[in-house]
């Protein structure tokens, strides 16, 4: 209901001429982002269908690619993590411990590869952990 209060007062709509203007953008954007999906899903379809691609590992592999690209950007300084390396809260003490990744052995027998999911920023909060306790 209020919806339409917020987007007036906050958004200032009530006050620009074509609030609707540079909306071009945005559906640019979620244009480009649903064709690579479908070309995604017609590759996943190509394998065989998702079973398929997961027991390939052509799924696994492909989010593998896209973390260590993530993983180089950052460290290259060109992917920006709010309040991590851009704009940390120093003052802000962290738990007395993280989580790590963990691989669980017993998954290792299966047909096809497990992921190892970690945050991008652990290496950066193990190392701030480190620094708060020795401080």
């Amino acid at each position: 209901i209020n919806t339409s209060l917020i987007l007036k007062e906050e958004s200032y709509f009530n006050k620009v001429s074509d609030s609707s203007s540079g909306s071009y953008y945005i559906e640019e954007l979620t244009n480009n982002m649903t064709e690579n999906a479908w070309l995604l899903f017609q590759k996943i379809e190509a394998k065989g269908g998702w079973l398929e691609a997961i027991k390939s590992n052509f799924i696994q592999e492909m989010i593998a690619q896209n973390a260590s690209k993530q993983e180089e950007n950052l460290n290259k300084g060109d992917l920006t993590l709010l309040g991590t390396n851009l704009h940390p809260n120093l003052e802000d003490k962290m738990a007395s411990k993280i989580e790590t990744s963990k691989i669980d052995k017993s998954k290792k027998d299966l047909d096809f590869k497990v992921l190892c999911t970690r945050r991008l920023s652990e290496q950066m909060d193990v190392e701030r952990l480190k620094e708060e306790k020795n401080a």
